[in-house]
């Protein structure tokens, strides 16, 4: 009778959460998932099958109908505040309808994950634009994250992370010019970019500006790609020959992030040289409002005190990558499993309190249906 209450009130409290709740089940068998870790210095490790861990699997469709898939490695015997125990979250990529099957290829993939830090941004969009001094044959653009562009103003979708830009112009004469410009998404610093301009003072004299979006510049660095730099913000240089120059300005800012743009410069004197340049324009952040795709790393010290990954202050430096993924025995609940192993190195908080887990891995399973 105790047994059969204990199922209404949690059938009750899940209603209540408008959530689907699928039971939680336990992989059984030899002990092929296990935890190490760096955690604030100290090196930790749980093996299944060991001191009575066990990994611990589940799946709830969320109010916004996104599966979202745990698994835990803790001790059989213990339930509810379990210490020293370790659980991850993977969120679908997609929205799904109510109770509908499960496409686990959306949900799992050999790449990194971004952690999911409330409404921050995790996705940004930058549109480009692009100047060439002559009758533009062919251009095409490369955005370093595996997709390309043939657009002359294109605008583009980039995750947390930091990408090399380049863009590549032909003239319908065959004159070739290209350049390449880093740039770095990430919540803190997205709105935070530099670009060139220039005028002509003389044939061989160019008047350089650096215009700053974001935080206020601390220095300035430029190379006139003659051998020549300056410190100067808007310095005039003098080019001894007339030519076509790799201009390179590196800025730090009062957050000490240093903006790197660069320019092809080209004389007045010089009328043969082709130029290609561009820059970026309207850096937006995209709220990641359900948490589609993100992580969650959730950690109990030994006193049974929980401590979660999801906080606004998660380092971007943080990450959390699947390096592989294999078909595995069904569980208790016979749901299907994937095996995966995944390294990672976050903050967990706690309140004010934090710590730091480095240099993780770990392999754990996914259930599914």
């Amino acid at each position: 009778m105790k047994t059969k209450i204990l199922h209404l009130i949690l059938i009750l409290l899940v209603l209540a959460c408008q959530k689907k709740k699928y039971p939680e089940s336990v992989i059984e068998g030899a002990p092929v998932f296990s935890m190490k870790a760096i955690i604030n210095n100290q090196s930790v490790s749980i093996i299944a099958g060991i001191n009575d861990y066990g990994n611990f699997n589940s799946f709830v469709q969320d109010s916004n109908s996104i599966y979202n898939f745990y698994s835990e490695l803790k001790q059989v015997n213990c339930s509810g505040t379990c210490p020293n125990s370790l659980s991850i979250q993977i969120n679908d990529s997609k929205i799904s309808a109510t109770n509908a099957p499960v496409i686990i290829d959306s949900v799992l993939s050999l790449k990194n994950y971004d952690y999911l830090r409330g409404t921050n941004p995790n996705t940004y969009t930058a549109s480009f634009s692009s100047s060439f001094n002559k009758p533009i044959g062919a251009i095409l653009w490369d955005f370093g994250d595996g997709t390309t562009s043939t657009n002359a103003n294109p605008t583009h979708v980039f995750r947390n992370g930091r990408y090399n830009v380049s863009l590549k112009i032909q003239s319908q004469n065959g004159c070739e010019s290209a350049v390449n410009m880093p740039f770095k998404f990430s919540s803190n610093s997205y709105s935070n970019s530099v670009k060139i301009t220039e005028s002509n003072i003389s044939s061989t004299t160019k008047q350089f500006n650096a215009n700053l979006t974001g935080l206020a510049a601390q220095n300035y660095k430029w190379s006139f790609g003659d051998g020549t730099f300056s410190n100067l913000p808007n310095p005039t240089h003098n080019y001894t020959n007339g030519g076509s120059y790799p201009v390179e300005l590196r800025v730090i800012n009062v957050n000490n992030d240093t903006l790197i743009a660069k320019y092809n410069v080209v004389t007045q004197n010089d009328v043969s040289s082709c130029a290609t340049n561009f820059f970026a324009t309207a850096l937006q952040g995209i709220p990641n409002t359900k948490g589609l795709s993100n992580v969650v790393v959730n950690w109990r010290d030994a006193n049974g005190v929980l401590y979660s990954s999801n906080n606004p202050l998660q380092p971007n430096s943080s990450t959390f990558e699947i390096v592989s993924i294999d078909n595995f025995e069904n569980n208790s609940n016979n749901e299907l499993t994937k095996k995966i192993k995944i390294k990672f190195t976050c903050r967990v908080y706690n309140g004010s309190n934090s710590l730091l887990i480095k240099d993780a891995e770990a392999i754990m399973a996914i259930s599914y249906k």
